[in-house]
């Protein structure tokens, strides 16, 4: 394991895949514990590399080590990039509310 990996509590789903990241402490900006945290209910502690750290669409959980799924990962971005549909429908609304409001402004004069 490398020597930058930290240790860290995790929830996690039914495969392994990572739903919560938690700390036992919050730190300040200088590196002084300002807190202790409760860590919740089922959470587990694992080694990570500290930029997996707050990744919940692409981290799995195997034999105690979070590691990049770059399928989720991809998967993910995927999903984001989808077209919403709802997209369409306000941009057709705000058309609608500017040709109205361009009416009554004319109505005005």
């Amino acid at each position: 394991m490398a020597d930058d990996f930290v240790k860290v509590h995790v929830t996690t789903d039914d495969e392994g895949n990572v739903t919560g990241w938690c700390n036992k402490e919050v730190f300040d900006a200088n590196g002084v514990v300002t807190a202790e945290v409760i860590i919740p209910e089922g959470a587990f502690e694992i080694s990570t590399s500290p930029e997996l750290i707050g990744d919940l669409d692409a981290v799995k959980i195997i034999n105690g080590v979070a590691f990049l799924d770059e399928e989720r990962r991809n998967q993910a971005i995927e999903e984001a990039n989808k077209a919403d549909p709802r997209d369409a429908a306000i941009l057709e609304l705000s058309d609608l509310v500017a040709l109205l409001y361009g009416k009554l402004e004319a109505l005005e004069k």
